[in-house]
């Protein structure tokens, strides 16, 4: 989402997905129409601004260059059907590229990509376009289209079989204030590579202030999420996330509302890092749940002593070990960490075995 501002002179490129698989009409009347519909929103909420228009499948074309003429732009949205584009496929790559050409024309200071894409049928590298978007310092705004419950996937294996430090091991990483993110699936699949000898897999790193991501699905094992910036404050919104140990981890202040917290195995759901006089992390109207087979589960431990979560009207149905929370074997750490429970239901949610 883009919101309006009182400015003018942004320069804004789309690139707009236009494969086959956008005729579904999981999302009514059809992924590519109501794609459509936001794009004609988006221009109708930003007069003062260009916009430029590429189309991709399995390869990329500029349909219109960047324009103030909103006649013209909304003409060839329009126009576009999944016969725009006469090869198969989705390659984000190339059409990441396109976008970084279309710039080269008029270039200014003021420009964004908004990719919009249901996330299927992905070929092609985009991790070398996303460097170069980066470098360019080009802010990137991503839409998923399609059914919530079923969202856009990124999904970047890298097939290596190598060994890699947490930090390294992501699959989205947000480094740029102001990140919105909205119906995707973000998938670390690190297990399905190497037989279920997996340590950390994140699938999400944001090193970032002022992040919201909302309607997603993220799924890793070790280390799901990681919420990098100590000064950063994040939100997630009716999220799924799912993780074995540690699987949210980090400094970040975040306040998660309405999102569903699944472990594959057992461990530790939250490993907060939180810096002395933040708040950490925050579980409002959460639930709590697992997969078969998870026997014993902790709500978290601190990874840094003044470790902070709240968690506050949530559902645990989950095997949640009695004591609830975990030192990580530190007895220090029960004079400063914070760990507080308001409301809960559920299995998990005992109060009279928790630890002190």
């Amino acid at each position: 989402s883009i919101l309006p501002y009182s400015g003018r002179g942004r320069d804004l490129m789309v690139v707009f997905d236009v494969s086959k698989s956008m005729l579904s009409q999981d999302v009514r009347p059809s992924r590519l129409e109501h794609a459509k519909w936001l794009v004609r929103q988006l221009c109708t909420r930003n007069p003062g601004d260009r916009f430029g228009l590429i189309a991709f499948a399995g390869h990329a074309f500029l349909e219109c260059p960047l324009t103030i003429d909103k006649t013209s732009f909304l003409q060839s949205v329009d126009e576009l059907s999944t016969d725009s584009i006469p090869v198969g496929g989705t390659n984000i790559q190339q059409a990441l590229s396109e976008a970084v050409r279309g710039f080269r024309a008029a270039e200014t200071p003021h420009r964004a990509v908004i990719l919009i894409t249901d996330g299927d049928e992905l070929s092609g590298d985009s991790s070398k376009a996303l460097n170069e978007i980066v470098k360019l310092k080009i802010p990137l705004f991503i839409l998923g289209i399609g059914d919530p419950s079923q969202p856009a996937i990124v999904q970047l294996p890298d097939g290596k079989g190598g060994t890699i430090g947490t930090f390294e091991t992501y699959t989205l990483k947000v480094d740029g204030p102001g990140f919105i993110c909205e119906n995707l699936t973000i998938i670390n699949d690190a297990l399905t590579y190497h037989s279920g000898k997996v340590g950390q897999a994140v699938a999400l790193h944001i090193d970032a202030d002022k992040v919201v991501i909302r309607n997603c699905g993220i799924k890793g094992f070790q280390d799901t999420v990681f919420t990098g910036d100590p000064e950063g404050r994040e939100y997630f919104d009716n999220c799924w996330i799912e993780g074995t140990v540690d699987f949210i981890f980090g400094p970040a202040t975040v306040w998660f509302r309405q999102c569903h917290l699944h472990a594959v195995a057992d461990g530790y759901y939250t490993a907060a890092s939180t810096p002395e006089g933040h708040y950490g992390y925050i579980f409002d109207s959460c639930t709590f749940t697992a997969a078969d087979g998870v026997s014993k589960l902790w709500l978290g431990r601190p990874w840094r002593p003044y470790a902070q979560v709240v968690l506050k009207d949530c559902l645990i149905d989950a095997p949640v070990d009695p004591e609830g929370w975990n030192d990580w074997g530190d007895p220090a750490n029960h004079k400063t960490a914070r760990f507080w429970e308001y409301s809960c239901s559920g299995k998990g949610a005992g109060r009279s075995g928790r630890v002190r």
